[in-house]
């Protein structure tokens, strides 16, 4: 075999193992992406619901819980400028309030784990 053979068969090799772990490494880095972004997307969903109950936990009355839900969706939509739809951020803070004990919007749980285990003993 003559150097420009041996040059060419390297060649034609880079070219497919670059070609084979561009297709499959692309899918992976845009599905592990998007998994780092839905990971922050609920932690910063879960910090506004805690902020929200602190802010208004001394409110009474059927507007609280929209002014908690608003509170987070005004947060989440200027953190994150859009990026997310209303329907994402209410699943959001849907999945907060359950891990939170609280209620916003049609989730009405309306007692936080705190009173639940105080009410208990």
């Amino acid at each position: 075999m003559t150097s420009d053979q041996i040059y060419e068969i390297s060649n034609l090799i880079i070219k497919l193992v670059v070609s084979v772990a561009g297709v499959t490494a692309v899918p992976f880095i845009v599905k592990k992406i998007g998994a780092e972004n839905l990971n922050k997307y609920k932690s910063w969903a879960g910090i506004a619901a805690e902020a929200a109950e602190k802010m208004y936990q001394k409110y009474t009355g059927d507007d609280k819980s929209s002014l908690k839900k608003d509170y987070v969706v005004k947060f989440m939509t200027k953190m994150f400028g859009g990026k997310l739809t209303d329907e994402q951020i209410e699943a959001l803070l849907e999945s907060a309030a359950l891990n939170i004990g609280s209620s916003f919007g049609t989730l009405m749980v309306g007692e936080s784990d705190t009173d639940k285990n105080i009410e208990n003993k």
